[in-house]
C-alpha cells in the first residue's frame, strides 16, 4: 500500500503502547548479540532473536513466549507464515502451536532452533515478526535517509507477503488493531495496523539502540488485550456456552452443516461470544418493550477477504444463545463519511417500506466498549501527508435469515428463479423504499436455506454500498470515483468511466453478468474442457487437470470479468470485452444448449444491452466521466434428476413480476422505454430499456419461453449444472514493475492507492456441508504502477460504434 504506510518516530509508536519501559537493572542482561549472524542465513538469526525477546517477555511475568514458526505451516492450504510469533500460554493456544516432543526431536532444525520451534497458529498470535538477513530484499528502507518504501522489483513481493500476514491475523482473530515487527539484519521497524493503514516506526539500530525494541516488546507483553489490539467486546466461549450450541438441533440440512462448520473447526477457529444490541421492530406507533443485548457464538467465518485495510467485512453463521437459533452476523469497518449509510439504517428503511426478498435485521449497531465507539486512528497520521482518508467505525449486523451461496444452485432453471426473486427485491427497494443497491454480484445474492426445494428463494444481501434515490441524479461525480461495487460484475459504462455516478441501469446490467458468470463456471459451453458425459464422470484430480490446461477459458474469463487498467491518478478502467460483447449483441460464450432458459436469457440479454447502449451519449461520457482528463457438441443424455423448481419457476416469476406469459408467435422480448433521469447523457434522457425494472423482469420471466412464445419443457435441462470449471485454472498475474497493466484478478494485499478501485472480488468461502464451492478468501490488490499504460486500452471505436445507427436494431452484424 504505497499510500497506506506512514513513517513516524519510534517514540510515537511507543506512545500507542502505554506503560513502563524495561527496568534499568535488567538492561545489562539484554542485547547479547554475539552469535547474531546477519549476513549468511536467516535461519541462524531466529534462535538468537527468540532468546533475546523471550528474556524481555519473561521480565513481564505475562507468560507470553516468542516462537520460531518459519518452517511449520498452519495447514496445507495456508502455507504463508511469518518467521517468529508471540503466543500466549493459554491451554488452547499451546495445543494449537506446540509441535510435541516427538516432532521436535525428529525435526531437521538445528540444535539452536529446536528449543523455540513451533507451528504457525494465526488464531493465537499476539504479534508476528518477519526476519530478513542483511543485504537481502526487505521491501522497506532501513538505511539512513532511505525512503520507507523501496522501489526494487522484489520489494513489492516482500511487502505483499508481510501485509498478507497482517490480513490473515485480522481475518482469523477479532481485532481493532495489530502490532507487528520487521527485522532486517541489524535494524528493525515496528508497525501498527488498523483498517486505514499502517503506522511505521523509523528504523531501530539493534547495535546501538536495541533498548527501543526491547521497551516496545516489554510494554506489549505487559499490556492488556485491548491495548494489544484485541476486540474487548469479544470473549472466548465458555464450556457451558459451547454445550448450548452442541445441543442445538435442526431438521434443515444446511443449518446442520453450519453447526458442524462451527464445532468441527474449533481448534483453528475457537468459538467466541459477541454481544449485540437487539433491534426492535415497530408496531407503527411505539416499541412494545425495551431493547436488550443478545449473545451470539461465532466460529469459522463463511465470508472474508485477505486485505489488512478497507472495510474488512467478515461474516459468520452464528448461534443465538437466548433464542436457540442460527442467524448470520456481519462485521465491518464502515467509512464515517457523508453519503455513507450505516447498513443497519438501510435495513430499517427497507423494512419500513415492506420490501421483500431482503434479509431481516434483528440486532447490531456501531461497536463500543469502555473506551467509546471503536474507530481507526491511522488516518490522523496520513492527514499530515495530505492524504484524506475517512475515519472508519466498527459495526455489526445480525440478520435473521441464513443463506447459502448462489453457486450452490441445482440447475440453470433454479438459478433463474433465484435471480428473479432477487430482482424483485431490488425493484421493491428502488420503487418503494428509494434505495439503490449498487453492488449486484454473485456474492450478494443468497439462497434462503429455509426455502423449500420446490420453490427455492433468493434474497439480496449486503446493502452497505447503497445510495438513496434522493441522493442520485445530481450529475455530480462520486466523492471516491471508482470505489463502488464488485469489479467483475460492474456495468461496461461504470468500468470504462469510473467518475460516472452509479444509476439504476448499472445495477440491472449487473444482474445479467451474474448468470453469465455462473454459465462460464458451471454450465456446458464451447470453452468447456470436454463433453457432458466425460465431465460428469471425471474425478476431482482429472477436473483440476483439465481446468489447469484450459487456457482459453481462463483467458476469456479473465478478460471479460477482471481485466483492468490503472491510470496515474490511481483510477482504474476496464470493461473492454463487455463493450465488444454488447456491440455484437453476442455473449462471450455459446452454451451447449442455446435454446435452454439460460441460453435464451443470455442471448436476449445482450440484444437488450445493445439496444440500451445505443441510447448512451458516448461523447458526453468521455467529456465528463473519463478516468483521465460453435465448435462444441454435447455427447450423451443427461440423467434425469427431479428439480421441482424447474416446473414452477416460470409461473412464480410471472406472478411476483405481475407479468403475462408472452403470446404465441409474437415474440417474448418487448422493449421498455423509460424517461427516468440518467447520468449517461445531458439534458432530458432518451427512452432506455434499463431505466426501470420492466425489461429485466421480462428478460428473466420470459427466458422459459421460445422466441415464438411457446413454453419450454423443463425436463431436458434438469441437472445441467457441471462442476466448477474455474477450480484450478491458471491465474494471469503480470510482473509488478513493468509497463503493462495490472491484469490480475488475484493480487497480493501489499500496496494500494489512496483511492483504489473497488477491492471486492467474488467470495466463495461458505464452506458448510452442501454442494457448493470451497475457496480461500482472495488477496486484495497492490497497485504501484504510475504510468497507467496498459494492454487493456479502451479504443474509442469500441465505444462509438455502439452508438452508430444500425438497421438491425440490436441484432448481431452479418458477416
Amino acid at each position: 500500500m504505497t499510500s497506506r504506510y506512514h513513517s513516524t518516530t519510534v517514540a510515537t509508536l511507543l506512545s500507542l503502547v502505554p506503560g513502563p519501559n524495561v527496568p534499568a537493572r535488567h538492561l545489562k542482561n539484554l542485547g547479547n548479540f554475539r552469535d547474531y549472524k546477519v549476513k549468511k542465513d536467516e535461519l541462524k538469526m531466529y534462535p538468537v532473536l527468540c532468546r533475546e525477546l523471550n528474556v524481555v517477555a519473561g521480565l513481564s511475568g505475562s507468560g507470553h513466549i516468542f516462537k520460531d514458526i518459519a518452517n511449520w505451516y498452519q495447514d496445507p492450504d495456508v502455507d504463508h507464515r511469518p518467521d517468529l510469533a508471540l503466543y500466549p500460554t493459554h491451554p488452547l493456544a499451546v495445543a494449537a502451536y506446540e509441535l510435541g516432543d516427538s516432532a521436535v526431536e525428529k525435526s531437521q532444525a538445528s540444535p539452536a532452533r529446536k528449543p523455540f520451534i513451533a507451528r504457525c497458529a494465526y488464531q493465537w498470535m499476539i504479534t508476528a515478526v518477519e526476519v530478513k538477513k542483511e543485504g537481502g530484499e526487505t521491501g522497506f528502507g532501513f538505511k539512513p535517509k532511505e525512503p520507507l518504501l523501496r522501489t526494487a522489483e522484489k520489494s513489492y513481493t516482500v511487502r505483499s507477503q508481510f501485509a498478507t500476514y497482517a490480513a490473515e491475523i485480522m481475518l482469523r482473530q477479532h481485532r481493532t488493531h495489530l502490532f507487528m515487527i520487521f527485522i532486517a539484519g541489524w535494524h528493525a521497524r515496528i508497525f501498527r495496523w488498523d483498517r486505514n493503514g499502517a503506522i511505521v516506526s523509523n528504523p531501530i539500530n539493534l547495535k546501538t539502540d536495541a533498548k527501543l525494541l526491547f521497551d516496545f516488546v516489554y510494554r506489549l507483553v505487559r499490556a492488556n488485550k485491548t491495548v494489544q489490539g484485541f476486540d474487548p467486546t469479544v470473549s472466548l466461549a465458555t464450556d457451558a456456552e459451547i454445550n448450548l450450541l452442541q445441543n442445538y438441533t435442526s431438521q434443515n440440512k444446511y443449518l446442520k452443516g453450519y453447526k458442524a462448520l462451527m464445532l468441527e473447526n474449533m481448534k483453528e477457529y475457537p468459538l467466541h461470544k459477541v454481544e449485540c444490541d437487539e433491534v426492535l421492530q415497530f408496531d407503527g406507533r411505539r416499541r412494545t418493550r425495551a431493547s436488550r443485548k443478545k449473545s451470539y457464538l461465532i466460529g469459522k467465518h463463511v465470508a472474508g477477504g485477505y486485505a489488512p485495510v478497507g472495510r474488512g467485512t467478515k461474516g459468520w453463521v452464528c448461534y443465538c444463545i437466548e433464542d436457540d437459533t442460527l442467524a448470520f452476523l456481519k462485521e465491518q469497518w464502515r467509512a464515517n463519511a457523508v453519503g455513507v449509510h450505516p447498513e443497519i439504517e438501510t435495513y430499517k428503511r427497507l423494512r419500513e417500506h415492506n420490501v421483500h426478498f431482503v434479509a431481516t435485521v434483528v440486532a447490531g449497531g456501531d461497536v463500543s466498549s469502555h473506551r467509546g465507539v471503536h474507530k481507526t486512528i491511522s488516518q490522523r497520521y496520513f492527514d499530515k501527508e495530505g492524504i484524506n482518508l475517512p475515519e472508519r467505525i466498527q459495526t455489526r449486523l445480525v440478520l435473521k435469515d441464513v443463506g447459502r451461496p448462489l453457486e450452490s444452485y441445482a440447475d440453470s432453471s433454479e438459478l433463474l428463479l433465484i435471480l428473479g426473486t432477487a430482482i424483485k427485491g431490488h425493484q421493491e427497494a428502488w420503487e418503494q423504499a428509494g434505495v439503490l443497491h449498487r453492488d449486484i454480484s454473485i456474492g450478494n445474492i443468497l439462497i434462503d436455506v429455509k426455502s423449500t426445494t420446490e420453490r427455492p428463494l433468493g434474497f439480496l444481501n449486503d446493502w452497505d454500498l447503497c445510495k438513496y434515490k434522493e441522493e442520485l441524479y445530481t450529475q455530480a461525480a462520486p466523492s471516491q470515483p471508482g470505489v463502488s461495487g464488485t469489479w467483475a460484475f460492474g456495468s461496461a459504462l461504470s468500468l470504462r468511466f469510473p467518475r460516472k455516478p452509479k444509476e439504476l441501469a448499472d445495477d440491472l446490467e449487473s444482474f445479467i453478468y451474474v448468470p453469465l458468470y455462473c454459465a462460464f463456471r458451471y454450465q456446458l459451453h464451447d470453452l468447456s474442457s470436454g463433453n457432458y458425459e466425460l465431465m460428469k464422470k471425471a474425478t476431482q484430480i482429472e477436473r483440476q487437470k483439465d481446468n489447469l490446461e484450459n487456457d482459453e477459458l481462463a483467458e476469456t474469463k479473465h478478460n471479460f470479468f477482471y481485466s483492468e487498467k490503472r491510470h496515474s491518478n490511481g483510477l482504474y478502467t476496464g470493461g473492454r470485452s463487455k463493450f465488444k460483447a454488447i456491440r455484437s449483441a453476442e455473449p462471450p460464450i455459446d452454451l451447449a444448449e442455446p435454446c435452454s432458459p439460460l441460453g435464451n436469457l443470455l442471448r436476449r440479454a445482450f440484444t437488450l444491452l445493445r439496444k440500451h447502449y445505443k441510447t448512451v451519449d458516448m461523447s458526453y461520457m468521455k467529456e465528463n466521466y473519463s478516468a483521465t482528463p460453435p465448435r462444441h457438441q454435447r455427447v450423451g443424455r443427461r440423467p434425469k434428476v427431479p428439480t421441482p423448481a424447474a416446473d414452477i419457476a416460470p409461473d412464480y416469476l410471472l406472478e411476483i413480476f405481475n407479468l403475462q406469459a408472452p403470446r404465441v408467435n409474437t415474440g417474448a422480448f418487448p422493449s421498455s422505454p423509460s424517461s427516468a433521469p440518467s447520468s449517461s447523457s445531458p439534458g432530458p434522457s432518451a427512452p432506455r430499456p434499463l431505466d426501470d425494472h420492466k425489461a429485466i423482469m421480462q428478460l428473466f420471466a420470459h427466458a422459459y419461453y421460445t422466441d415464438q412464445g411457446e413454453r419450454i419443457a423443463a425436463e431436458p435441462f434438469r441437472n445441467d449444472k457441471l462442476y466448477d470449471q474455474f477450480d484450478g485454472t491458471c491465474v494471469i498475474v503480470p510482473k509488478p514493475y513493468n509497463n503493462s497493466s495490472r491484469t490480475s484478478s488475484k493480487r497480493k494485499a501489499g500496496d494500494a492507492d489512496p483511492n483504489p478501485r473497488p477491492k471486492k472480488t467474488p467470495s466463495h468461502g461458505w464452506q458448510a456441508n452442501f454442494d457448493g464451492p470451497s475457496q480461500q478468501p482472495q488477496p486484495e490488490p497492490e497497485d504501484e504502477d504510475e504510468d497507467g499504460s496498459s494492454s487493456e486500452s479502451e479504443s474509442d471505436s469500441d465505444l462509438d460504434s455502439i452508438s452508430d445507427s444500425d438497421s438491425n436494431d440490436g441484432a448481431a452484424p452479418q458477416s
